[in-house]
């Protein structure tokens, strides 16, 4: 999938095809933060820019953007994570760059073995395919 419209989950899908309830962006900030008059500008804006890039040959993942939950201003990024709740346990809320996420912290595997606890060895490993399944039949 080259293009976002292709995307089932993007914001590019959100701002060109709104839903009708439930949408993650706040369409009516975003239109503010783009000096746009309305959604159909802000629409035809990000078309003609998504254009511009996929011609250029510019598409970069920006981890930014897909290794947090939440990007924007303290307030913004704060209140996000409060309305999560439950949800935004274990996340942290960085700042850096005039700008504030929410992203979880990266620890490798071992950091969650208690290590008196658990010992990784072949004597506690087991395969899928070695493994009978019982049904009350």
């Amino acid at each position: 999938m080259r293009h976002p419209c292709e995307w089932p989950f993007s914001g590019y899908q959100e701002i060109q095809n709104p839903p009708k309830r439930g949408g993650l962006i706040d369409r009516a900030s975003l239109l503010k933060l783009c000096y746009e008059k309305d959604e159909g500008q802000l629409k035809n804006v990000l078309k003609k820019l998504m254009e511009e890039i996929l011609a250029q040959d510019k598409m970069e993942r920006e981890s930014k953007w897909t290794d947090s939950v939440a990007i924007g201003d303290r307030l913004f990024v704060e209140e996000t994570k409060e309305k999560l709740g439950i949800k935004a346990k274990g996340r942290k809320i960085i700042a850096g760059n005039g700008e504030f996420k929410i992203r979880e912290i990266q620890q490798p595997y071992e950091a969650h073995i208690d290590p008196k606890r658990v010992h990784l060895n072949s004597g506690n490993t087991f395969f899928w395919n070695d493994i009978s399944i019982k049904t009350n039949s």
